[in-house]
């Protein structure tokens, strides 16, 4: 395949799976060399025929891993297959189908079409409603099931199979050709799965063993699970890979991953619940320099306050880390700033910062560039983006969705 070709491509549908990654030059490849390789864990060079003079090599900040690894592939081999209509008059709806193939082909492997078949079903209700409500639903592959004749055609032709599961903790269960096996109601987990939005905690504890869940979700959004974690997003119009681990190990501050792990769960849910947040950590260096950015009535050591007294009653002496993920949540929801420290403790809810003049941006972003010179600040946006800021630094730590 040209050079110029591959390259247009892989920027517009491979670059925005891998949040800060982008294409380097291309580097020489001979037929003895893999189409798909990595030349160091940063990198990942690819190439889609055996006799391209060429690979393009991705690279990001983060590690490379497996999965990264095997969505590189399946963009290869979707590339090899849909090749003869590029340049032509098809090439547009071609391309537009080329991420969903990529998912399906990453999570499915031999039973991709099945995958693919959920995906276009899902992307289909999203631009529909029953009885005049947004369509939500859960689509759960067993590769252990054995389903009976009634297959994913057959389902989607029927109008009511949009409000047969909701989306949340229930879901149709099918095989990995895609034919029905059951119907499940998914208690509570003992255990929340850290790497998923708590709203979708049963769906996540139960996409273990090789089993896979694609939601679709009342904001039209289509999320993926596997091995307890959301795999995949697809969030206005464009899917993303999500690797949880490297961003909380991305934090430069605070040292302790319960705070560290405890923050990057919250804006989870937040992103997920759409109300937005704007979070920050101060550093043990700091002091008590938060008291000249956080109003006094905001602060909860202040007992004059009825906010702070009310608050440091809920909280109840506990940490960010210690407090219940639902509360947390709610926490985050309260119009301003939350605050805590480096060991977790509490600071201020709903505070009002004092911003600098001429700051740019949005109140968030500005609220979270003056966290991030305490320490870390953390935005997260209506739309679902998040966005962590660390120091001076106009550059983000990390960007996600």
């Amino acid at each position: 395949m040209e050079q110029d070709q591959l390259r247009r491509i892989a920027e517009q549908f491979l670059c925005p799976f891998f949040s800060g990654a982008r294409l380097a030059g291309a580097v020489p490849s001979t037929t003895r060399e893999k189409l798909v390789a990595r030349p160091d864990p940063r990198s990942l060079a690819f190439k889609v025929h055996s006799n391209d003079g060429h690979r393009l090599v991705l690279r990001r900040a983060e590690k490379f891993g497996p999965t990264a690894e095997r969505i590189v592939k399946a963009f290869v081999e979707v590339m090899s297959e849909i090749e003869p209509a590029l340049a032509t008059a098809f090439e547009a709806d071609v391309l537009r189908t080329l991420p969903g193939k990529i998912v399906a082909r990453t999570i499915g492997g031999d039973h991709h079409e099945s995958m693919l078949a959920t995906i276009d079903w899902l992307e289909a209700w999203a631009d529909r409603h029953y009885e005049g409500m947004s369509v939500t639903g859960a689509l759960g592959f067993d590769p252990h099931a054995q389903g009976g004749s009634i297959g994913l055609s057959e389902l989607s032709s029927l109008e009511f199979a949009a409000v047969l599961s909701n989306g949340v903790d229930t879901m149709i269960w099918v095989d990995p050709r895609g034919c029905v096996a059951g119907h499940q109601c998914l208690a509570r987990p003992a255990v929340t799965p850290p790497f998923a939005p708590y709203t979708h905690a049963g769906l996540a504890a139960w996409a273990v063993d090789g089993r896979v869940v694609l939601v679709l979700t009342e904001k039209d959004e289509i999320l993926v699970f596997k091995d307890s974690q959301m795999l995949f997003a697809k969030r206005s119009g464009r899917w993303h890979f999500l690797t949880h681990r490297p961003f909380v190990t991305r934090m430069p501050v605070p040292n302790s991953l319960a705070v560290r792990r405890a923050v990057y769960e919250s804006c989870l849910d937040a992103s997920f619940m759409h109300h937005g947040a704007c979070l920050g950590v101060v550093t043990a260096g700091c002091g008590r320099d938060w008291e000249e950015v956080v109003m006094r009535e905001d602060r909860l050591c202040n007992s004059d306050s009825l906010k702070a007294r009310t608050l440091d009653l809920l909280l109840a002496g506990r940490t960010f880390p210690e407090l219940d993920r639902r509360l947390r949540m709610e926490l985050l929801s309260v119009d301003g700033a939350t605050v805590i420290d480096h060991r977790g403790r509490v600071l201020a809810v709903g505070a009002i910062l004092r911003i600098p003049g001429g700051s740019t941006g949005g109140g968030r972003l500005a609220a979270a560039r003056v966290l991030a010179t305490l320490g870390l600040g953390i935005k997260v946006s209506q739309d679902g983006s998040i966005i962590c800021l660390h120091g001076e630094t106009v550059e983000p730590v990390f960007t996600l969705m």
